[in-house]
């Protein structure tokens, strides 16, 4: 038999595909990847993985009219190439990452083993039937947090074959000592998109700044591509008078470990993430965090290691700035609280060692995490 094949529609490289390639190296000795060329074709090679380059599409699914049309298309073509690649291959089990590759998956032989690692929330009723039909035939589905999981199987049909494994984080990048900037700052770090909502982290900043005056909101992270808009939308906000001079846009997150380690506070303001991986990164930075009591983020936090706030609520997430802010120790409590969380319950080997049990489901070898030792922080790409 041939290798464990992942496929990916997506080229890019944000959370889930660095979840990815955690997940390729624990989970078997012989892996390729098929994906479009660009950063996670790169990280992947880097990483020693075999790369297969398949043709890049478009990723919009939550698109309408015509362009619903042409998901279809792209979507049965990405189908086709993942038939002939594994064919090809002999492969002997396939991985879909994501929900495209998923429901691509439906075009496999019956007798190939299919896994599904579903990452995202569903976004719409019959891409949701395709995938629910996909998860079906797969023989083992991962998702990240039990948020996901009742999203994808409400009725709980999937039983056993469901796993939710918490993508992990590596501690030790995360081990600087946490020392808050003065003014105090507050940490909006991601890419900037509508639906995780920073603005709201600029109106919950402009009503905290009533009460902390020199308070300071940093922006880590850019739009996607196509997506100025959002950013010219928030330097507009940050330009009125009572958030003017407070707030930087610091683009692209180069070293986001230095980012928390400096932070007062992370704020977090999507009110449906699937998971939220910085969020296991503040903690591991010992970098309190202020997060919405919903989705993947109030799962991660406890009650020791974050505040949480009502979801879409300003003055909320204001109310537990301060909170956070006005007491240093009571702040740095918190800190050794997240670091101790993060140790226990998501640390990356960990997480790889819940996909390598997941992924057991398929067959054959399957990789001893703790004898891949030249996958550690330092040699990561």
């Amino acid at each position: 038999m041939g290798p464990l094949l992942f496929v990916s529609y997506s080229g890019a490289f944000g959370g889930a595909e660095r979840v990815l390639l955690d997940c390729a190296h624990a989970v078997a000795t012989e892996t390729c990847l098929a994906c479009p060329e660009g950063p996670l074709a790169d990280r992947a090679r880097a990483a020693g993985l075999t790369v297969l380059t398949i043709p890049a599409r478009r990723p919009n699914l939550r698109a309408s009219g015509r362009d619903r049309l042409l998901a279809v298309r792209r979507l049965v073509a990405h189908g086709r190439e993942l038939r002939s690649i594994a064919a090809q291959l002999d492969a002997r089990a396939v991985v879909a990452w994501g929900m495209r590759s998923a429901i691509a998956g439906l075009g496999l032989p019956a007798d190939t083993p299919l896994a599904i690692a579903h990452q995202d929330l569903l976004p719409g009723p019959m891409t949701a039937a395709a995938v629910r039909v996909a998860a079906r035939r797969a023989r083992v589905i991962v998702v990240p947090s039990r948020t996901v999981a009742r999203d994808l199987d409400p009725a709980g049909h999937l039983g056993e074959r469901l796993r939710i494994v918490n993508p992990g984080v590596e501690l030790e990048r995360f081990a600087a000592e946490h020392t808050p900037a003065t003014p105090p700052e507050v940490l909006l770090l991601g890419v900037l998109v509508a639906w995780k909502r920073p603005d709201l982290a600029l109106e919950a900043v402009a009503l905290a700044r009533r009460r902390l005056p020199d308070l300071r909101l940093r922006l880590v992270g850019v739009p996607l591509p196509g997506e100025d808009h959002v950013l010219q939308s928030l330097r507009s906000r940050a330009a009125r008078p009572d958030l003017k001079g407070h707030v930087e846009f610091a683009g692209t997150a180069a070293a986001p470990e230095l980012d928390l380690a400096h932070a007062g506070c992370l704020l977090h303001c999507a009110p449906c993430e699937p998971f939220g991986l910085v969020v296991a990164e503040a903690l591991a930075a010992g970098c309190p965090a202020v997060v919405p009591d919903a989705g993947g983020p109030a799962e991660i936090v406890d009650d020791m290691s974050a505040l949480r706030y009502p979801p879409g609520d300003a003055a909320g997430a204001a109310h537990a700035i301060v909170e956070v802010l006005s007491d240093p120790r009571a702040a740095a409590a918190m800190g050794r609280a997240g670091r101790e969380r993060a140790r226990t319950h998501l640390s990356r080997e960990r997480s790889q060692v819940g996909f390598r049990d997941a992924l057991s489901a398929l067959g054959g070898p399957t990789a001893d995490v703790r004898a891949r030792s030249q996958w550690r922080a330092g040699t990561r790409p």
